[in-house]
């Protein structure tokens, strides 16, 4: 069992791991965070007192991974964590859920990582907010931590309609490549070689000017910042700055398509039809696609007011050289579509190469006919150009006989329905 009273004081301890937190040098790190994770355990988790605030800081400062350990060695740093981490979870009265977010997206430990879903998992829906809105505002995230918590979405809202659907509709943003935001991560390393290439051709000029006779000191600073910044723009003969962002992103449109799959909501439609056919195509056009497929078959009807917007896209995807996704396009233009689809859906009698195709869009045909003639009947009926002007007021009077009627003896328009 663990002395408190042997331990070294918790401020010292918590000084270093604000210092290594903030990028600084860390001094003996495993021996540090060893004693910081275990400061505040007593036997095996015999201790289930709540954490005081002097100790959960102390342990959120653990768990706020440090951008200094990456690439150290990690065995003890990741047993500590577990521990440190075991003891939250032990003695918090509720889940720190915005602390495990955190921990899921940017920890680089797959052990740690596993122990802050399962504790996410076992609350259910309530640690959804969390969750959301560190996907929102996560600026240091793995590509690792950002699939295992979009993974966890449908698990948490399997019906897609907590948070108001927001689960859906921040997965569509992860395909259109607004979320995440850029992580640090992936641009540091580069910025900080450009920055040393511009720092070296620098001191080649200053050479060069103090020295007019040896020139050869630029060329010397060039030829090396030449090769530094060659070697991160064609990184193995094929990758350039920023490519392993945009390898992240690729890996993450997988993982949100595999995510809204399970997530049907018709209200992403104009969103997934405007990624999927608009122009330029951007994120992962091919992904929303993969969701089109099938979103496209649950419309109705009964959804051809809020999808009007969603019109001129059902038109773009039939141009489409995917025959599953533009059989799916025109069951959308059947239920919801309207005359401005009879045009897009005659080219495609006339020019598609596939039988089962052309048939269905001959099927559909008659319906948006009889829609635009519908059309025309609705603006062709005759309306009254304005109502009298004060009915109720208008008396009739004979036009011969009595010279001064009664008023009250006249007949007046009648105004109510009958």
């Amino acid at each position: 069992m663990i002395r408190r009273d042997s331990d070294p004081s918790a401020e010292a301890i918590q000084r270093e791991a604000v210092r290594l937190c903030r990028g600084e040098e860390p001094r003996n790190l495993p021996r540090h965070y060893q004693l910081w994770a275990t400061l505040f355990l007593s036997g095996e988790s015999a201790d289930s007192t709540p954490l005081s605030d002097a100790e959960r800081q102390g342990l959120t400062v653990l768990l706020t991974a440090p951008r200094a350990l990456d690439g150290r060695p990690q065995a003890e740093w990741e047993e500590t964590r577990l521990l440190a981490l075991r003891t939250v979870l032990g003695r918090e009265r509720l889940s720190p859920h915005a602390l495990l977010a955190d921990i899921v997206l940017n920890d680089p430990s797959a052990r740690v990582r596993e122990l802050a879903i399962g504790a996410l998992r076992a609350d259910g829906s309530t640690a959804l907010p969390a969750l959301l809105r560190a996907l929102k505002n996560g600026t240091n995230w793995r590509r690792e931590g950002v699939q295992a918590l979009i993974a966890l979405l449908p698990q948490l809202d399997p019906q897609g309609q907590a948070q108001g659907g927001l689960s859906a509709a921040l997965l569509t943003q992860v395909l259109a490549d607004r979320l995440p935001r850029r992580s640090s991560r992936y641009t540091q390393n580069a910025r900080r070689n450009v920055t040393a290439v511009m720092l070296v051709l620098l001191a080649g000029l200053a050479l060069s000017v103090a020295l007019p006779r040896t020139p050869i000191a630029l060329v010397i600073a060039c030829a090396i910042g030449i090769g530094v910044l060659h070697t991160q723009i064609t990184r193995d003969g094929r990758s350039r700055i920023g490519s392993d962002e945009r390898s992240a992103r690729v890996d993450l449109h997988g993982s949100a398509r595999d995510a809204l799959l399970k997530l049907p909501d018709i209200r992403l439609l104009p969103q997934l039809l405007e990624l999927s056919f608009g122009r330029p195509r951007r994120g992962g056009w091919s992904e929303a696609r993969g969701v089109l497929k099938r979103l496209l078959w649950t419309v109705t009807p009964a959804d051809a007011g809020s999808l009007s917007v969603a019109g001129d896209r059902l038109s773009d995807g039939l141009r489409t050289s995917e025959p599953d996704l533009t059989r799916a396009v025109l069951y959308a233009i059947e239920q919801i579509g309207s005359s401005r689809h009879i045009a897009p859906v005659r080219h495609l009698i006339r020019w598609s190469a596939v039988p089962e195709l052309r048939d269905a869009a001959r099927r559909i045909l008659p319906v948006l006919e009889e829609r635009l003639r519908a059309e025309r009947t609705a603006d062709t009926l005759v309306r009254a150009g304005e109502a009298p002007p004060d009915s109720a007021g208008t008396l009739l009077r004979p036009s011969i006989g009595h010279a001064d009627p009664k008023p009250e003896e006249l007949l007046r328009a009648e105004t109510g329905e009958q």
